[in-house]
């Protein structure tokens, strides 16, 4: 997987303060299309949970 879902910190630094700002932000990001969220759901739904976590849960 390439570095194109990531942000950089610096980019994050750069955004104006306060809501408006961060919503303005956050629009400008590119959107997360339908079959790319599925994938990855359904990567997540054969990852093993620790017995830790489960415990946590319970």
């Amino acid at each position: 997987m390439g570095d194109a879902g990531r942000v950089s910190t610096e980019t994050l630094t750069d955004a104006p303060g306060g809501n408006a700002g961060l919503r303005a932000f956050l629009h400008g990001l590119p959107g997360v299309d339908q079959v790319g969220a599925e994938e990855r759901a359904a990567r997540l739904g054969t990852r093993s949970i620790k017995a830790s976590a489960k415990a946590e849960a319970i």
